[in-house]
């Protein structure tokens, strides 16, 4: 028994929660290693097992769940962030390491693939994404020339999307959701400034946010509702999205709809699987519901 929940654990445990991401998972290399071969504090593990928890609580409800092909071609793909390249290294909080050993076309694509898609009778599925929505940013930029810092670390959304590399400098996208289309192209380069070529929107220029959740290892409250706040901000149309907690610390933050607490400090793991798996099951529940 272990004297305590490590990196090793919340990876073994992601496998037995996604077996069909093995391959993602026990993948290695410099970019994985900022994930599995760190300690928990950075919470990179959590993240990991918060979307495998997410994953198997919507197929626990019977759900089909798809891992998109990239990542099972280019598995370092999975582990970077939901955010187009830009080069910003300097800025406060940006792994500047992670991912740059990736071929820039490919960071493209990664950042604008969601990580699973839940399949939904109504021909618009749920996207899951890591760390930011890059449509949600691009469509953000070019309305209001900001460049948004907070980003969850997975957002949830109803629609369809599709991307193309057009050649090696140029990817196209379209993403359809239920009252609005946004479909633009990007120019593959890593510029501060977001190498945007075209944008179009029809219907509702509101992208819609269907869930957040955000993660920590220690995070206390204030800085929890802080950011929780600032979401709420940028995702609030049309709907507010549905937002859970995950937390290492027994602190209770009632502005989340959910708050899963882990203990990590416990000999006893199986009780880790348990409250987060159980978690993402009602906060599944309630997203569904709403989304009906």
């Amino acid at each position: 028994m272990r004297k305590s929940t490590d990196a090793t654990f919340i990876r073994e445990l992601s496998s037995k929660l996604c077996p069909d991401l093995n391959d993602v998972i026990w993948h290695e290399s410099e970019v994985t290693l900022s994930t599995w071969g760190q300690g928990l504090e950075t919470g990179k593990a959590v993240e990991f097992l918060s979307l495998c928890s997410l994953i198997k609580a919507f197929q626990h409800r019977g759900q089909e769940v798809n891992i998109p092909d990239l990542y099972k071609n280019h598995p370092d793909l999975f582990y970077i962030r939901n955010i187009l390249p830009r080069h910003h290294g300097a800025q406060a909080g940006h792994d500047a390491v992670n991912g740059e050993s990736l071929p820039l076309k490919l960071r493209f694509l990664g950042a604008l693939t969601p990580r699973a898609v839940i399949q939904q009778s109504d021909g618009y599925p749920l996207l899951i994404f890591r760390e930011g929505h890059p449509i949600h940013f691009i469509n953000y930029a070019k309305q209001y020339n900001i460049y948004y810092l907070e980003r969850p670390d997975l957002l949830i959304s109803k629609a369809s999307i599709e991307i193309q590399l057009l050649n090696d400098n140029e990817v196209s996208f379209s993403y359809k959701y239920q009252n609005g289309l946004t479909s633009g192209k990007l120019r593959i380069a890593n510029h501060a400034k977001l190498p945007l070529i075209s944008l179009s929107h029809t219907g509702e220029l509101d992208i819609p946010i269907s869930g957040i959740v955000e993660c920590s290892v220690g995070k206390g409250r204030d800085r929890a509702s802080e950011q929780l706040e600032a979401y709420r901000l940028l995702c609030k149309a049309p709907l507010m999205p549905k937002s859970v907690l995950v937390n290492g610390r027994s602190k209770r933050c009632k502005e989340y709809d959910f708050e899963i607490y882990i203990d990590l400090s416990l000999p006893d793991t199986t009780t880790v699987e348990q409250a987060i798996v159980g978690g993402m099951i009602d906060f599944s529940n309630v997203l569904l519901a709403e989304l009906i």
